[in-house]
């Protein structure tokens, strides 16, 4: 549809203004409009399509009003390229499909368990998960949901016995042996067992904070 108002350009070309010239109240001057009607395209003349498109009830899929960068002229072999957008309806209906959930297999939980580890190894002090300064903790990842995980020393001596059965990958050792007192710092050795599937032997390093009492 061409702009028929002053400074339109009424010359059977699709022929957009310059985006430079505006009225005389600060809005976009004169624009040509482009209309694309739901309907299948015809070279024949529609005259159903020919009317006044703001008082008739027309099947307008996409409406445009671009205008030029400037006044420059469109050259030979010029292409407009147009990329519908079909957004959803009430009639659109959609099927997703979801993957099966994987099986359960001794072999599956036995590579799950290679993937057991331990953060932050070596622990110096302190961990990223600490929120406060009297927190202190080693966090077992890639746990199973039921497992055992045993705490030594170097020397054989079992000083922690931690037992999990969640659903949580992670369990946290607090630095204590089963006293409740902190650890000395230095290497341990972590056994996590798993029933029925095997056990993955992790070491740790600790070097503990410096300790400072607020009463004495």
């Amino acid at each position: 549809m061409e702009n028929n108002v002053a400074n339109g350009l009424v010359d059977g070309k699709y022929w957009p203004g310059d985006y430079n010239v505006y009225d005389n109240i600060g809005s976009s001057g004169p624009r040509e409009w482009l209309f694309i009607f739901d309907v299948d395209y015809s070279e024949t003349r529609d005259n159903n399509l020919a009317n006044d498109i703001l008082s008739n009830d027309l099947p307008v899929m996409y409406m445009a009003t671009w205008n030029r960068r400037g006044n420059v002229a469109f050259s030979s072999g010029d292409e407009l390229e147009i990329y519908a957008n079909h957004p959803n309806t009430v009639n659109d209906v959609f099927e997703i499909t979801a993957p099966s959930a994987p099986t359960y297999s001794v072999e599956t939980a036995k590579s799950d368990l290679e993937k057991v580890n331990a953060f932050p190894n070596p622990y110096f002090g302190a961990s990223p998960l600490e929120k406060e300064i009297t927190e202190a903790f080693i966090t077992f990842t890639r746990l199973p949901n039921k497992c055992t995980i045993r705490i030594f020393t170097v020397a054989g001596d079992l000083i922690r016995t931690i037992q999990k059965d969640d659903d949580s990958p992670y369990a946290r050792w607090d630095l204590r042996n089963e006293a409740g007192v902190p650890v000395a710092s230095g290497i341990y050795i972590v056994h996590v067992d798993v029933p029925g599937v095997g056990s993955k032997i992790l070491k740790v390093v600790v070097f503990q904070r410096e300790e400072r009492l607020r009463y004495f």
